[in-house]
This record gives C-alpha cells, structure tokens and sequence, in this order.
C-alpha cells in the first residue's frame, strides 16, 4: 500500500474552515482501504491531509499522507459520515484528475424562537411548534448543522385581543416587554460565542426587527462594522400610533421603530444604535418584495421612501427577475458600506392565491419558486449572519404541508450557504 496513516492532533487558535484542492492520481486507485474509518476522528481541532506536493485538505483530527486519486473523494465521504463535522461538494470538473473538493468545518447555528405577541388573527403563536413538527431541528442537523435552540421569551405567547389606548398602538406593553426580551437574547447568545453562529430566528411578527438589529449594533460597537437588513416584506410598515387609518398593530409601525422617524413610540425608542439613532437608515435597508399596489401601502408612506432616497424593488420585479433583484440589492449594500445582513423574510410577501400560509394576505403577485431563488442569492452572501421568518400562522396550513415545503427549501438554501460561506463573520469580506 502507498499510505502511511498519521494520527495527529493539531492544536490551533481557531479552526481551519475551508481548503481548497486539487486532488492528484492515486497509483493503486484505492484509498478506502487503506485509511480505517474507525478511526476516532471526533477531536478538536484540524489536521490535515497532505500529498507528496504539498496539496492539502481540512479533514478534521486524521492525516494520512501519500499518493493521492479521485477515489478517496470516498474517503472524505466515510470522514463526513462518521464524523458528522465535515462535509464535502466537488467544484467544477468530473469524476477523475483535477476535480476540486472542499471540506468544511460543521457549521453553528443558533435557532430561536420568538412567538407572536398580539396579531389581528389568532394562530402565529403556534409557529415554532409547526417548525418543529415540520422537522426544521433535525433537517438543519442532518445537513450538518450544530444546532443550539433558544426561546426568546419566559412563557408561551398567546393572541389576545387589545384596544389602541392609551398611546395608539394596541398591547404596547406587552409588545416592548418581548422586544426587550428579544434584544437579551440575542445579546446574550452573541456574547457567549467565540465566533458567533449564524442566527435563524422564528420570529412571529416583523415588530421584533429593531430589537434584533440593536442587539447586533451593540455587540459591534468596539468595531467600526456596519449591520443591515433586507426587508423581504410586503409592506412598508410606516405606520405611526397617531394614523387614525392605521390597525394600532405595531407590526405595521416596524420601519418607523427601525428607523425612528417622527411618531414613534417612545417606549420603542431604547432599540437603537449606541448614539441613540435608529437602527436602519437609507443607506442599510433594501425594501425588497414590497407591494407598491397595495392600498395599505399608502401613498405618503411610498413618498416617504422616495423623498429620503430608500432602495426600493418591488414584488413585481422581483418576480420578474428573482435572482437579479436579490444580486442588486446586496450590490447597493455594499456600495453603502455595510459589512453584515439580517435577512428578515415576512410571508406576506408571497402571493396567497399560491402560498396562503401568511398570517394577513396581501396580493403581491409574487411566487413562492420565485420569493425562494431570491433568498438563496441572499443566503449564499457572506455577509448574512441571519435569518427571520416573520407573519406564519400555521392555522391557514392544518396539515403542515406548506410548513414543511418552506422548511425545506429555507433549509436546502442554508446548506448552499454552509458549503460556500466558510470565514468567521466578524470582519468578513463578499
């Protein structure tokens, strides 16, 4: 046999995420033989797998060295499979000399859940429930996820109905009671992490995006990182508590609270950045998805948007072009200097007449194919430190099959991410 097996236990300040290589020939065509896979390769750290010129591969606490040939693709297969840490994906080029690998460190994810607080209909409190029997725990773990679950709140939320006093906004109280919570608990968890996790957050309602965003801007605060978010919403949620036209529902008064524009809640105003100013202005948002035919979408609120120059796609292009629109707007993010993105997905922004799983529909004229190639494009942005699922009422989907559909597919578009996005998020370039 060709092959020396190493043991080897590298001790390294952080761990190796990605290397690229190019695999050589094996002379015997046969390397599954000649590497044992019970070889307890669950270690901290990284080693390395090496060939005679110097190529090399991340392959977890195992080295083995020699020749090297296309066949031991396998043995990266058996090392993933036992391991449950590493995973593999071949670049372009086929089956024999030449084809690119990659192995990849398995990637953290927090998962947490935040239930609805105060909607117009009954349901959405049941959402990290649904998630849950839809199997999103165990399918992020099969695709090699380690997955930490959190819930943002003490006690379960249930819908109750309100009335819009004293202050114009219905269950304020209770609302900033979660937002604070919600801010805790993402601070919280980005603290604890050594290099902190991507974060896919069950959020139940869009309110929860300002405490969300000024968790991450206080965690920033020693750096000079800018956060942003894609707003993949149907509205443009500009209402204020004194809008007599309005619902009172503080969801509808979301990019009011993320940019603090004049009529915000006072209560809502602690969720800023550390100078004091609203956790979004134009230059890191993109309205992307929003419905400019919608009559909830008022004209002002859309003049609002024009006079103070907000990046604006609306549904209908997006339709048009999902994939282009969603690359436009992580271009204008980089173009505005932003270093790393939320992105917040509300389910409103998908037509009803196809997907009716939103808690309130709203006519967008959107696909459900099209609002998911969009969120891969923006999943696979190194830039994305997160994800929130917003407005699901799993009583509009009794028998989950629109659950697990979603699932699913947000699932199969973090396991792209896991395959192209290696590199610690803190200080991460596109």
């Amino acid at each position: 046999m060709l092959f020396t097996k190493v043991i080897t236990a590298l001790s390294l300040a952080a761990p190796v995420l990605s290397i690229g290589v190019r695999i050589a020939q094996f002379s015997d065509g046969n390397c599954v033989s000649s590497i044992d896979p019970a070889i307890n390769i669950l270690r901290d750290g990284c080693s390395t797998w090496s060939t005679p010129v110097g190529k090399s591969m991340s392959v977890s606490t195992y080295a083995a060295s020699g020749d090297s040939d296309f066949s031991c693709l396998a043995v990266i297969v058996q090392l993933r499979q036992h391991s449950g840490r590493y995973c593999w994906t071949s670049g372009h080029g086929s089956a024999g000399r030449g084809v690119h690998h990659h192995a990849h460190q398995r990637s953290g994810l927090n998962l947490m859940a935040v239930e609805d607080i105060g909607s117009i209909y009954a349901g959405k409190s049941r959402t990290p429930e649904a998630f849950r029997s839809a199997g999103l725990f165990t399918k992020l773990q099969a695709a090699g996820y380690e997955v930490k679950g959190y819930s943002a709140l003490t006690e379960p939320a249930v819908w109750s109905s309100s009335t819009r006093e004293p202050s114009g906004a219905r269950n304020e109280s209770a609302t900033v009671a979660a937002c604070h919570r919600v801010s805790k608990a993402i601070t919280d968890v980005l603290n604890e992490d050594r290099q902190p996790s991507f974060h896919f957050i069950l959020s139940g309602e869009c309110l929860y995006t300002p405490a969300i965003l000024s968790a991450y801007w206080n965690y920033l605060r020693p750096t000079t990182h800018k956060i942003g978010i894609i707003y993949f919403d149907a509205d443009a949620d500009l209402y204020t508590p004194s809008d007599s036209g309005g619902s009172g529902n503080i969801a509808g008064m979301t990019l009011t609270h993320l940019t603090l524009r004049d009529g915000a809640l006072d209560s809502m105003k602690i969720f800023c950045k550390p100078d004091g100013s609203g956790v979004v202005d134009e230059t890191n948002i993109v309205l992307f998805g929003m419905n400019s035919q919608c009559e909830a979408n008022k004209r002002e609120h859309l003049g609002h948007l024009f006079d103070n120059n907000f990046r604006v796609l609306t549904s209908i292009t997006v339709q048009r072009t999902p994939e282009e629109s969603a690359e436009t707007g992580l271009a204008y993010m980089r173009e505005q200097g932003v270093d790393h993105i939320i992105v917040h997905l509300d389910v409103d922004v998908i037509d009803p007449g196809e997907f009716p799983l939103c808690n309130v529909p709203n006519w967008t004229g959107l696909g459900y194919a099209q609002t998911m190639r969009a969120l891969d494009v923006f999943l696979g942005s190194r830039k994305c430190v997160g994800l929130s699922i917003a407005e699901v009422n799993p009583d509009h989907d009794p028998g989950l099959v629109m659950t697990r559909r979603l699932v699913d597919d947000v699932v199969n578009g973090l396991v792209r991410r896991s395959v192209h996005a290696t590199l610690p998020w803190v200080g991460e370039e596109e």
